[in-house]
C-alpha cells in the first residue's frame, strides 16, 4: 500500500471520528414522544427570551447564529408581535453574511406576511438597495463556492418589479420601474 493511500484512508478515519461526536451531541430522545429531537432546535421559554438572546448574538456580530435564532422564533412563535420584527432582523443578519437574494426574499415575507410592521418604508428601502446594488453589477456566485459568474441584471429587474408591487406610489417604484426598463434596453428585451 502506498504512502498516499495510507495517508488518504488516514485522513478519512480521523475525519469521520471527529465528527461524530458532533453528529450526534446535537440529538436527544425524548421519551414522551418517543423521537429524538434536535437540542438546537429548542426555543428558550418565550418570544421575548429568544428574541432578546438573538439580539445579543447579533450585537455580538455573531451573525449566523443570530439568524438561527431569529428563525426559531418565526418558526416557533408566529403569532408573536416581536415574530415580525424577527424576520426583519434576520433579513439584517442575511444582510451581514452577503447573502442578498436571501435578504431580499426575507424583507419580502416581512411585507407579506406581517401586513402590521411597523417600518414598511425601512422594508422597502432596504429591498430597493439590494435591487440598486444588482443594477450597479453586483454578480451572483455559484451556491457552494462563492465564484462570482453571472450577472444580477435580471435579478434586479424581479426586485424591482417587486418594489413596484409592495408599494407602487412611492418614489422606489417609479425609480424604480425606470432602472428596470434600462436594464432590460440593455438586455435587448425589448417586449
Amino acid at each position: 500500500m502506498s504512502v498516499r493511500r495510507v495517508l488518504l484512508w488516514l485522513g478519512v478515519f480521523v475525519f469521520v471520528f471527529c465528527q461524530v461526536p458532533q453528529i450526534w451531541a446535537a440529538w436527544e430522545w425524548v421519551r414522551e414522544t418517543g423521537e429524538f429531537r434536535n437540542v438546537d432546535d429548542i426555543p428558550r421559554e418565550s418570544a421575548k427570551a429568544q428574541f432578546d438572546h438573538a439580539e445579543q448574538l447579533e450585537q455580538s456580530e455573531n451573525f449566523k447564529r443570530a439568524l438561527k435564532e431569529y428563525r426559531k422564533l418565526v418558526k416557533h412563535f408566529p403569532d408573536s408581535i416581536l415574530a415580525a420584527r424577527a424576520q426583519y432582523r434576520s433579513g439584517r443578519c442575511l444582510e451581514k453574511l452577503g447573502k442578498y437574494t436571501k435578504v431580499f426574499d426575507a424583507y419580502q415575507v416581512v411585507l407579506d406576511k406581517y401586513a402590521g410592521f411597523p417600518e414598511p418604508e425601512s422594508v422597502i428601502e432596504h429591498q430597493f438597495a439590494i435591487a440598486e446594488m444588482f443594477y450597479n453589477g453586483k454578480r451572483k456566485g455559484l451556491p457552494f463556492f462563492g465564484i462570482k459568474l453571472f450577472s444580477g441584471k435580471s435579478d434586479a429587474v424581479e426586485f424591482f418589479d417587486q418594489i413596484s408591487k409592495n408599494a407602487p406610489f412611492s418614489e422606489h417604484a417609479e425609480k424604480g420601474k425606470f432602472m428596470s426598463g434600462l436594464i432590460l434596453e440593455e438586455m435587448e428585451r425589448y417586449e
